[in-house]
């Protein structure tokens, strides 16, 4: 049973008066971020302060990886600024697919062999598909 639906202020703080003593679920949700829920036990003639923080739901980068046609088996990596390094294989098509990274700035490594390395800076965005495509050059 939802007791009360109320939005933050610009800062993120909100307030819930007259709430009667129980045991109650708080619930909080916005666009682009993993929602979360506590439970709290309201005791009479107290103030409970309740401070959640909410993680961005991740981005996706897709691309195709080429040169005079597809290149299947070519290593496409993702790292971020934090050093969290996400990877994948291309298919036969060339196309490749990185789910779960952090949103912000990242930067796109491919590498097949008789091919040159390839990088690419990358912006994230959460619950996004980012497009990078490479089109690699022979050693």
């Amino acid at each position: 049973m939802v007791v009360s639906t109320l939005l933050t202020d610009s800062n993120g703080l909100y307030s819930l008066d007259d709430l009667p003593t129980g045991s109650y679920s708080i619930t909080v949700l916005k666009e682009n971020y993993q929602s979360k829920t506590l439970g709290v036990i309201k005791v009479s003639g107290t103030t409970t302060i309740v401070n959640m923080s909410l993680s961005s739901l991740p981005g996706r980068v897709t691309g195709n990886v080429s040169h005079q046609g597809p290149i299947s088996g070519a290593e496409v990596t993702a790292s971020d600024k934090d050093g969290a390094v996400w990877s994948t294989v291309t298919d036969s098509h060339g196309d490749y697919a990185i789910q779960g990274l952090t949103p912000g700035n990242c930067t796109i490594t491919v590498s097949a062999a008789g091919f040159q390395v390839g990088f690419k800076a990358a912006m994230v965005f959460a619950n996004t598909t980012s497009h990078v495509n490479f089109v690699l050059c022979p050693d």
